[in-house]
């Protein structure tokens, strides 16, 4: 049986190259949750009057799939690990208990507390990193300040994380190879039993 090794974030934190990478170190199973979105997502009008398609709501993923492939995952003793990556890793929607939940937070702090201190600059670092990526979306900072921040926090809530890894020092971005080491270092130390 596999150690499910959950690792989250908001869009942009770098959860997907992390894991990746942590994956192919630990020879892990990687099942990402953007691979479960539901072709019909849901629809939310912003304060603008725009409708979009929310992509932050849990109607957006089929968490039947998802569940069923980590618990496959899981219980077929293939892999020693099943590193499973995504925005929406709350309790109440996954039929598994992770071994071990990282949350990679756009803060300087390893403080889950200090992710409602900073709403502020996460929102920020959160609308400019999809300007780096999505150049062209329309009403994209209205989504993030509107939407995905409020469900994030509203998330968090009802998660249980036992790691937060900061992916900032101050306004500087820590390097990918630098996360993922604090990462690897947490799971070794976090699985040992």
């Amino acid at each position: 049986m596999g150690y499910i090794i959950v690792i989250s974030g908001l869009s942009g934190v770098g959860k997907s190259t992390v894991t990746a990478l942590i994956a192919k170190q630990l020879d892990a199973v990687l099942i990402r949750q953007d691979d479960y979105f539901q072709d019909d997502k849901p629809r939310v009008t912003l304060s603008n009057g725009i409708t979009v398609k929310n992509w932050d709501a849990d109607s957006a993923v089929d968490f039947d799939a998802f569940n069923l492939d980590v618990l496959e995952a899981r219980y077929s003793y293939a892999h020693d690990y099943i590193i499973v990556e995504g925005f929406n890793l709350v309790e109440s929607k996954l039929k598994f208990v992770p071994d071990l939940h990282i949350h990679l937070s756009y803060t300087d702090s390893e403080k889950l507390v200090d992710i409602y201190n900073n709403v502020e600059t996460i929102t920020d670092r959160v609308i400019n990193s999809r300007k780096e990526s999505k150049s062209n979306i329309k009403n994209d900072e209205l989504m993030v300040k509107e939407v995905v921040i409020p469900y994030y926090l509203n998330r968090l809530k009802d998660t249980k994380i036992n790691h937060v890894v900061p992916t900032y020092i101050g306004d500087d971005r820590i390097s990918i190879d630098a996360i993922c080491s604090r990462v690897q270092s947490l799971i070794d130390n976090g699985l040992r039993k």
